[in-house]
This record gives C-alpha cells, sequence and structure tokens, in this order.
C-alpha cells in the first residue's frame, strides 16, 4: 500500500491589546449616529469595555478561555484570507487540472481519453473522488501559551471588532 505523510505547521499569533483614542473614534463612527458621537454618551460605553478588558487581562484562566473563544471566531472569519494568501489558487478546478495533467499524460491511452472526457463534460472532479478521498486530515496537536518575549513584525489581520 502506497503512503505518504505531510505535515503542515500553522502558527497563529493572537494579540491582546487597548484601543487607542483615534481607534475607539474610528470605530465609534459605525455604530454611532451624529447626534450620540456628539454628546460623548458612547465613551462612557467604551471605557466600560475598557475596563472590562483590563480585569480580563488581570484574570489569566478567564483570559485563556476567551483567548480559544476569540480565536475560533477569528480563524473562521479569516480562514480563507490566511489559505488563499499562503496558496494562492484561482480556481481549484481549474488549479485541479492544471497540477494532474502531466501525471494523466503518464497513465495508459485509454485512461487519458476517459479523463479527457469527463474534463469535456464537466464532471472532471468527480472523476477523481478516489484521489481526493485519499486525503485525510487529522489534528495532530493545539497548543496555547503566552509569548514570553514579544513577537514584533507579525503581519496582523484587519481588527474585529464582533
Amino acid at each position: 500500500m502506497l503512503r505518504k505523510q505531510f505535515r503542515f505547521t500553522v502558527e497563529y499569533l493572537v494579540n491582546v491589546e487597548e484601543k487607542t483614542d483615534e481607534e475607539i473614534a474610528d470605530n465609534a463612527k459605525n455604530y454611532y449616529d451624529s447626534e450620540t458621537l456628539n454628546s460623548g454618551e458612547h465613551l462612557k460605553e467604551y471605557d466600560r469595555m475598557k475596563r472590562l478588558l483590563t480585569a480580563l487581562l488581570e484574570d489569566e484562566e478567564a483570559l485563556l478561555h476567551f483567548t480559544k473563544l476569540r480565536f475560533q471566531g477569528l480563524t473562521e472569519a479569516y480562514a480563507d484570507d490566511l489559505l488563499k494568501k499562503e496558496f494562492p489558487f484561482e480556481d481549484e478546478s481549474k488549479e485541479e487540472k492544471k497540477i494532474l495533467s502531466p501525471v494523466i499524460k503518464r497513465l495508459s491511452t485509454k485512461d487519458q481519453e476517459v479523463f479527457a472526457e469527463a474534463e469535456k463534460n464537466g464532471v472532471f472532479s468527480e472523476s477523481i473522488n478516489l484521489v481526493f478521498s485519499a486525503f485525510r486530515l487529522g489534528l495532530l496537536g493545539f497548543s496555547v501559551e503566552e509569548a514570553q518575549d514579544p513577537i514584533e513584525n507579525v503581519e496582523m489581520l484587519p481588527d474585529s471588532w464582533y
């Protein structure tokens, strides 16, 4: 039985940091009308949220659990962006054909004809479903730890206020 294994290591960094007054002001424009912004009422809410963040940062257990929760939400929201950056495939179906074309050319003439006919009929992906099912994903492990030394120059994803 033929078998190959590939280990993909994905490493994330989650920064937890207060927002600046400028960032808060920019965010407030998305949530409040001009009357509320001019009155400054929204600032009380943001001050309350800042106090909550400070208290959360002081509670190691709650911080770890909340970080895991946010990690799940952020990875769901940005998974496509993250993967497309690392694997810039435009159209999966076209990429399949492009990658497998030289491999198919090494098969028998009959096999080549069957795959060519499947492509012509728009069912190429269906004609290789056994190949797809041969690729299975397993989780090797997951860990979360606080970075002991600051990690600089990391391109962070856009802010998520939800």
